[in-house]
């Protein structure tokens, strides 16, 4: 059980003032900028994994194709 659980839900329930609203609209505007972020940045990394892995394979490939020649 959550303590204050009737507080939080009166809480919920209330309307809120425009000052409220723009801080909640700023708070989620920053959290999504922060996941926009995070997200480039495992693209990055990932784009750059795949670019070493396909340098190998064609390094490897051309190595296998320049012996059995």
């Amino acid at each position: 059980m959550i303590p204050n659980y009737g507080y939080q839900l009166s809480q919920e329930r209330r309307t809120r003032t425009r000052a409220e609203l723009l801080v909640g609209d700023e708070r989620l505007g920053r959290q999504a900028a922060a996941v926009s972020r995070a997200s480039r940045a495992v693209a990055r990394t990932a784009r750059a994994s795949v670019c070493i892995a396909l340098k190998a394979i064609a390094t490897v490939e051309a190595r296998a194709t320049t012996r059995s020649a």
